[in-house]
């Protein structure tokens, strides 16, 4: 992750405190912590948790996302759709693409 993000020149997008990776967690998906962290170094109240996306592309990450009480999103980067869709707890929504993220969420193409 943070040789992706010097490349990208994205330092302001991906703020050092708010990046949490495999050698900064304890434990590792599926369990919550990475999103637990990553919802904490937000600043927000635990009742915004379920207003927060956590996007995955991995049944164990979508286990991790709904583990920390995260609005669960897929994409099928890796897996189908109904793959996602047959796990023990399903992620919220599922997307074939960022791009199809974004118009489920109505977002600006640009932000």
């Amino acid at each position: 992750a943070n040789i992706f993000i010097e490349k990208k020149e994205a330092h302001d997008l991906f703020p050092h405190q708010r990046v949490f990776t495999n050698e900064t967690v304890r434990f590792k998906k599926p369990h919550p912590e990475v999103y637990d962290r990553a919802f904490a170094s937000l600043g927000l109240e635990d009742a915004q948790r379920r207003a927060t996306l956590g996007v995955e592309d991995d049944p164990k990450g979508v286990k991790s996302v709904v583990g920390a009480s995260l609005f669960s999103v897929a994409i099928t980067t890796r897996f189908s759709r109904d793959h996602l869709m047959s796990l023990d707890v399903p992620p919220a929504v599922v997307g074939h693409s960022y791009a199809e993220l974004g118009e489920i969420f109505k977002l600006p193409r640009q932000l």
